[in-house]
């Protein structure tokens, strides 16, 4: 009886022995590949990051950005051009608070009471010259526009802060700066409108291509004096230059000349 309690022991310890070995093996062989699905330090930060700038571009709003072109320009003058981004909702009327009630005539109005004379041959509305320029855009937050020229023969000045505050639809912006064209000719400016992520340096949305802007200068007359002056200044250093290159030469015939001249008065003495 005694012999057979101890067998009965022996095989339950080989058994919890054995149970015990394939436990540790399976956590050993699963080990590693818990540690490399687990994301790095640094990797968790970029997906929260990545998570955050997905989800303020989808709280983004189409805006108009609305501007003038620019008329031509005489070179060496300034002339100011400016854009304005506004959100769908700028211009939104506002509802009259009880529409039940008519409107009553404004005294100091005329356009509210009939014209008692009319003219016969009423003159046509003068339709304006000039019209606006709108390009749509995600817009919603911090509103950065940068305008440049390429070649630098236009200097661009801005007008005040270069970012702006877009935080509602109802909301409305305005650029502005100064331009001095230097040299006359045909040029285009590059416009840029970038949506920032609150008030860091992180660009949600930027305008791709670039909206191209022509500039025209025309030159003065005193530019074309300007441009007579060194031409003349030229001309004359090359004839001084030419001058110093040929006067071995000119002493030369001079000589010759003067030979010449004083052989034929002596065979007309004779």
């Amino acid at each position: 009886m005694h012999r057979a309690t101890r067998q009965f022991w022996l095989w339950v310890a080989a058994a919890a022995a054995a149970i015990i070995v394939g436990v540790g093996s399976v956590l050993l062989l699963q080990a590693p590949s818990e540690v490399f699905l687990q994301p790095a330090e640094g990797n968790e930060d970029q997906v929260v990051f990545q998570q955050k700038a997905a989800r303020d571009r989808t709280a983004l709003f189409t805006g108009a950005l609305t501007y003038l072109p620019l008329d031509s320009v005489d070179v060496g003058n300034s002339v100011e051009f400016s854009a304005t981004l506004a959100g769908p909702e700028a211009e939104a009327e506002v509802p009259n608070p009880d529409d039940t009630l008519p409107a009553l005539p404004d005294p100091f109005r005329s356009s509210d009471y009939p014209d008692l004379n009319p003219s016969p041959n009423p003159s046509p509305r003068e339709e304006p010259e000039e019209t606006e320029e709108t390009r749509e855009l995600p817009v919603g937050g911090v509103q950065a526009a940068h305008l440049s020229e390429p070649s630098g023969d236009v200097k661009v000045d801005p007008i005040g802060s270069v970012r702006q505050l877009l935080a509602s639809r109802r909301d409305k912006v305005e650029w502005r700066w100064n331009l001095t064209p230097r040299k006359p000719g045909r040029y285009q400016l590059s416009l840029v409108v970038e949506t920032y992520q609150g008030d860091t340096e992180n660009v949600l949305a930027r305008t791709a291509p670039p909206i191209h802007i022509d500039m025209t200068v025309n030159k003065t007359f005193w530019y074309r004096v300007g441009e007579a002056k060194e031409w003349i200044i030229a001309a004359g250093a090359v004839l001084a230059a030419l001058g110093v290159i040929f006067s071995p030469l000119r002493t030369t015939l001079v000589r010759f000349v003067s030979g010449r001249i004083g052989s034929g008065r002596r065979a007309s003495e004779r």
